[in-house]
This record gives structure tokens, sequence and C-alpha cells, in this order.
């Protein structure tokens, strides 16, 4: 099952700790994560989360992260087996649609996939 939600792309600057205050925060407020990646470049870390109330999240986080960025994105649920994602990466990949960032997180017999592409409209309309 497809469905376009938001994502935040979260940066602060790179030291220990900061995933404990961004978690603390989002925590205190209630805000349930359904996915999350986390890299470091250069002196910055990036986080990019699927929060349920991405509003929320941007606003209780306003005071520990230096840039909080709503963003659409594709969110994939599949079942947590060999080959789920397989068709969907093939549909995408025969109507030319370059898939710029991919990650994903599993629970509960299922995988939530969330995806941005180079044409997001048409990626939602095959998928």
């Amino acid at each position: 099952m497809l469905q376009r939600g938001k994502q935040l792309h979260i940066t602060v600057a790179n030291r220990a700790g900061r995933l404990a205050e961004v978690m603390d925060k989002l925590a205190e407020a209630r805000v349930n994560l359904q996915a999350i990646c986390a890299w470091v470049e250069g002196g910055t870390g990036h986080m990019m989360l699927v929060p349920d109330d991405p509003d929320q999240a941007c606003q209780v986080l306003a005071d520990v992260v230096d840039h909080c960025e709503m963003q659409e994105a594709l969110c994939l649920k599949l079942p947590n087996e060999v080959g789920a994602l397989g068709p969907s990466a093939r549909k995408l990949a025969d109507a030319a649609i370059d898939v710029r960032l991919i990650y994903a997180t599993a629970g509960n017999g299922q995988v939530l996939v969330v995806a941005q592409t180079s044409d997001d409209a048409k990626a939602a309309s095959l998928l």
C-alpha cells in the first residue's frame, strides 16, 4: 500500500548526544516515529524522519536542531519477506524513474519503505 506522506530533513551540528536530544524532545511531545535514517557529512548530522505529526515534530525540535525541512515522500508498506521490494523497484526502473533517496524500517511483519524519486507523482501512480 502506497501513501504520499511527509518526512523531515533535520540537520544538527555533529557531536555525541545529538540523536538522544532529538529523540528526547519527540518523546516528550508524544510524537511517534515511523521511520528514521541518519548520517554525518563533515561536521553536520542529517536525520530523515517520518513522524506521525510532522508539523508538531518541527515545532518541538526548533530549539535543538539547526534546520528542520518538511519534504514530500512516498511511503510504501510491504510485507517483510524476501524480494518484497523487487516488483516496485522494477516498475520504477521500467518507467525510467530515478530513485534519489530510499530507506526503510520494519516491524510487525511489515516494512515501511520511504522514498523520493525523480517523479513522485508518476511513481505514486505506478505503485
